[in-house]
């Protein structure tokens, strides 16, 4: 993941709503609960504008457990650099990004075919940081019959 999202998000915040995710935050003793707070605070960033609606409702339904979440951040996230070992890899790749992703922006995540010119890329235009569910079916799709093509080669 890049972390250019953080950026672009202290530039359109206003100073109030992050005060208030704050407030929100501290309303609960638990963590979990904190996290969803976060998530859908941010989620404007994670799902395309049409999208905002049904994107609540599945974070809603996401079990989080932000424990695990903080120790994986923590333990590499903030370092975390795959172009040196990608072109490495010898088994077929599918890599698919949204077009209209604001955490790992379009333009990152093209970086897969000059690092791994075999990797198989597809971009969703109308989808956020989450095509897998703001366009469910055509990504199952996508997915299944790179599959079938590759030989479920692993």
């Amino acid at each position: 993941h890049s972390h250019d999202w953080l950026q672009v998000y202290a530039e359109q915040a206003p100073k109030n709503d992050e005060a208030q995710l704050k407030k929100d935050q501290e309303a609960t003793s638990n963590d979990d609960e904190k996290y969803l707070i976060e998530f859908l605070f941010y989620k404007d960033l994670y799902f395309s504008e049409r999208f905002q609606d049904e994107g609540e409702r599945v974070l809603r339904n996401v079990k989080y457990n932000a424990k695990l979440r903080d120790a994986i951040v923590a333990s590499y996230m903030g370092s975390f650099d795959c172009k040196k070992t990608l072109h490495e890899i010898s088994k077929p790749i599918l890599a698919i990004a949204g077009g209209l992703d604001r955490v790992v922006f379009p333009k990152h995540a093209r970086e897969i075919r000059t690092i791994c010119p075999k990797a198989h890329y597809l971009e969703f235009d109308r989808a956020g940081h989450f095509p897998f569910i703001e366009d469910r079916e055509r990504f199952n799709s996508v997915v299944n019959n790179f599959i079938t093509i590759t030989g479920g080669r692993s």
